[in-house]
């Protein structure tokens, strides 16, 4: 009899203990096998890379951005399913995380158990939210996938206005954000006027205290 596979799931974070705590957890699961990979690892995309988890666990406020990074790891890992973990579920840290494509989100405050739990639900395909998020979404059986059930003029930016929000807030130049985009720079410009238009900001400070505020960039 052939033995079923087990899946592999990564877990990174900045605390060791955290991250070693999920892997004792995980590794008592029949299905599953666990690996910790600190965000201060040095060429961190290569070693996940060579991990190629099933699953990957990722907090938001790791080094340089959960968000920037993951879009980095979706580029090199698109079959890895992604579960963000994060201290503040704000709709738009949730809708980021839905537009890469995450198959989960859960809030900090979740047990490691039930963590390992989400983990499972998501190596399985399914989806996984902490219960205060998933009241805040809704499912489309036409498209597969979960959306917010309420909308907020931030949650009224296209998809590209909000990755060039977290680009700008995070500091980048509009020269920067054009390149990292592969747009222009008068394209670029225009979103962002857009976007200021929409949220009602109307400076860059500002811009970057409301995308911490909401959880979308890290302090």
């Amino acid at each position: 009899m052939i033995a079923k596979s087990r899946s592999m799931v990564v877990r990174v974070c900045h605390c060791r203990v955290c991250g070693e705590g999920f892997v004792a957890h995980c590794r008592i699961e029949p299905d599953l096998d666990a690996q910790f990979i600190s965000d201060d690892t040095p060429n961190l995309l290569e070693e996940l890379v060579q991990a190629n988890p099933d699953v990957l666990v990722m907090d938001v406020a790791v080094q340089g951005g959960g968000f920037d990074f993951a879009a980095q790891i979706r580029q090199c890992l698109d079959c890895t399913k992604l579960l963000f973990v994060a201290k503040q579920a704000t709709n738009m840290a949730i809708r980021q995380a839905l537009l890469l494509g995450a198959k989960g989100f859960v809030s900090m405050q979740e047990s490691v158990n039930m963590l390992v739990e989400h983990a499972k639900r998501v190596a399985a395909g399914g989806y996984a939210f902490s219960d205060e998020i998933a009241r805040r979404l809704a499912f489309d059986p036409l498209s597969d996938q979960y959306h917010l059930a309420t909308g907020t003029p931030i949650d009224s930016l296209t998809d590209v206005q909000l990755e060039i929000f977290r680009h700008l807030a995070r500091g980048d130049s509009l020269k920067m954000v054009a390149r990292k985009m592969n747009l222009t720079r008068k394209s670029v410009d225009g979103h962002k006027y857009r976007i200021m238009k929409k949220i009602g900001v109307q400076d860059r400070v500002l811009l970057s205290r409301l995308a911490i505020r909401e959880g979308l960039i890290e302090a």
